[in-house]
């Protein structure tokens, strides 16, 4: 089996996608563990460190978001930049994210109120946002 996507909700990870074969399944967090442990899932590790299980070798950044939609609530502005934005997922719960991660989750639609878009300027393309 191998790991193709992670199950968000709002900003927290509650799950994983596995592809076997020509079929497709979510699992939770233990379950995908417990599947590592029993090595049924490649190249992914389990360490336990104090107490606690931890997945090593996945790169949830490379994965696809499956479900997970925040709001946007403000910018974080430092010397008048735009350094992240706080936004509010489920249970009503507050995270700050960076420029660079609020982009990502705009740019696959899971922001309701922001707008990942793409501009050329001086023969660069240039990311941005845009508040809907």
């Amino acid at each position: 089996m191998v790991v193709t996507g992670v199950i968000l909700n709002r900003l927290l990870i509650i799950g994983y996608r596995l592809k076997d074969r020509d079929k497709e399944i979510n699992v939770t967090v233990n379950d995908l563990i417990k599947l590592i442990k029993e090595r049924k899932v490649g190249n992914l590790q389990v360490v336990n460190y104090e107490g606690k299980d931890y997945i090593v070798g996945l790169d949830v950044t490379k994965l696809e978001i499956v479900g997970n939609y925040v709001e946007m609530l403000d910018r974080e502005i430092v010397d008048g930049k735009v350094v992240g934005f706080k936004v509010i997922g489920e249970a009503e719960k507050e995270y700050t994210i960076s420029t660079k991660k609020a982009w990502e989750l705009a740019a696959l639609n899971k922001i309701t109120n922001l707008k990942a878009s793409f501009t050329l300027n001086n023969n660069l393309i240039v990311k941005y946002l845009k508040q809907n």
